[in-house]
């Protein structure tokens, strides 16, 4: 793989990810178990499924990459690869368990430590986030895409946190 790649990469990580998005969705849909990790974070069926599906895609098609995924064991051996992607196959979990809505597959690319592409995909709206090192980002729904930029602007500005990870920095702010 070399960066001019990343086009073709990208969309594979979109049609992977939107496909993981199916997975969580049809586990979202039914009643699951709850069970914690060593660090007592939840996890689920969801996670795992969307998990294993995510990581062999990618080793897959891409196997000369190595995978750096939330839900499967950390192999050291990952750093000596200048690419790696990191999964987070279902961020959000608590609101996965609340049934919210807001929780994301998250799909990133890194080549020697610096990240060179990124996919976000929200199962629930089916909307994409994504972007590639030079190309720009994009926000897609329904086949639709558009470049999205950062806001210029310096009032009134927008802040976005977490609802299960609240920051009491920011609360006091």
């Amino acid at each position: 793989m070399n960066l001019e790649d990343l086009t073709g990469v990208l969309e594979y990580v979109k049609k992977i990810t939107k496909e993981a998005g199916r997975i969580i969705l049809d586990v979202y849909k039914k009643d699951f178990q709850v069970d914690f990790k060593d660090d007592l974070t939840p996890v689920t069926e969801a996670d795992r499924k969307s998990n294993d599906f995510i990581v062999s895609s990618l080793k897959n098609r891409y196997p000369e990459c190595a995978v750096l995924a939330e839900e499967s064991e950390n192999d050291p051996e990952r750093l000596k690869n200048d690419w790696c992607f990191i999964v987070d196959p279902l961020d959000g979990t608590k609101e996965f368990i609340q049934k919210n809505g807001e929780f994301t597959v998250n799909i990133a690319l890194s080549y020697k430590g610096k990240p060179v592409l990124g996919v976000i995909g929200i199962p629930v709206t089916g909307e994409l986030y994504y972007a590639v090192k030079g190309k720009g980002a994009f926000y897609e729904k329904d086949g639709h895409a558009e470049q999205i930029h950062v806001s210029t602007r310096t009032d009134d500005i927008r802040l976005v946190m977490s609802r299960s990870h609240k920051s009491q920095r920011l609360l006091d702010w």
